[in-house]
C-alpha cells in the first residue's frame, strides 16, 4: 500500500481550551494539509457530520473531496491533523493508533505511534 500522509499529528485538548488557535498557526504553515475537526471514533470520515458544516470539519488547502477521500481515492497530504474533545488521552490514543487508519490511507507507522506507544504503557 502507498501512504499518502507524510505527517499526521493528534490534538487531544478540553473544549474552549484555546487549542484551536494552535491548530490554526499550524496550518497556517504548513501546506496540502487536512484538519478533521472533532473526531470521535476511529470512522475519521463521517459524511454526513463533515457535510452539515464542511468549513469547520474537513478544513484543508488542497480542494479535496469528501466522497472521494471515503471512497478511498486519496490526495497526497503533507499533513493531516486530527481534533479529539474531551476524550481520556487513553481513549485519543486508541483512536489514533486504530487499525482502521490503514483502510483510510493513513499511514499506521510513524514518530507519534512510537511516542503514544510509549505513553501508554
Amino acid at each position: 500500500m502507498e501512504f499518502v500522509n507524510e505527517r499526521e499529528i493528534l490534538v487531544n485538548a478540553t473544549q474552549r481550551s484555546g487549542h484551536h488557535a494552535f491548530i490554526d498557526w499550524l496550518l497556517r504553515n504548513r501546506s496540502r494539509h487536512l484538519f478533521l475537526n472533532f473526531v470521535k471514533s476511529d470512522n475519521f470520515f463521517r459524511r454526513r457530520f463533515i457535510e452539515a458544516r464542511p468549513n469547520l470539519r474537513f478544513v484543508n488547502d488542497l480542494n479535496l473531496s469528501l466522497e472521494r477521500e471515503i471512497s478511498g481515492d486519496f490526495t497526497h497530504k503533507e499533513l493531516i491533523v486530527y481534533n479529539m474533545e474531551n476524550c481520556f488521552t487513553r481513549e485519543a490514543l486508541q483512536v489514533f493508533n486504530s487499525e482502521s487508519k490503514s483502510t483510510t490511507g493513513i499511514e499506521p507507522e510513524g514518530i507519534l505511534r512510537g511516542l503514544a506507544q510509549r505513553s501508554v504503557q
